[in-house]
């Protein structure tokens, strides 16, 4: 009797399980050009990531490059940052690890203009299991991490 309750359980939760894909956030802005000059923008630029402890990988102040570390999330926790496929579990948000970096690119437009423009890369790690090798999926941004750098700059 306990196995018929624990299988007919077991079936209920299974088949209560849903997918849904991630959707395209609305279009945001991730690049402007701001009235100051290029030391000034890439100085607060590297200021940015040092107050949020977003490792640098690569740094070019020549040709304007700044390119993140790999930084990790939960795709439950910080849904405002991305937009990831969503597991269902009994009416749950099963969470799932992410990874995501910057790439940043400042340009000196005129002697007091600069413009700069961010771009955010991520994927969520669906765990191998007994049935399937692990599987890195793509995220879309939300734009908030592109919207908080740029109001940083202003």
């Amino acid at each position: 009797m306990k196995r018929v309750i624990f299988l007919s359980i077991l079936i209920f939760i299974s088949g209560c399980a849903t997918y849904k894909p991630a959707t395209k956030p609305a279009a945001f802005e991730n690049k402007q050009v701001f009235d100051k000059d290029y030391e000034t923008v890439w100085s607060k630029t590297v200021k940015f990531f040092a107050s949020k402890n977003i490792p640098i990988k690569t740094i070019e102040k020549a040709s304007g490059l700044i390119a993140t570390d790999t930084m990790m999330f939960e795709t439950v926790r910080d849904k405002n940052y991305f937009s990831c496929d969503k597991f269902m579990s009994v009416g749950i948000e099963v969470p799932y690890q992410g990874k995501a970096s910057f790439n940043v690119f400042l340009e000196k437009v005129s002697p007091q203009k600069t413009s700069v423009t961010v771009n955010l890369t991520a994927n969520y790690i669906v765990p191998a299991s007994q049935y399937s090798a692990g599987v890195e999926r793509g995220c879309f941004s939300a734009g908030n991490y592109e919207k908080e750098l740029l109001e940083y700059l202003k």
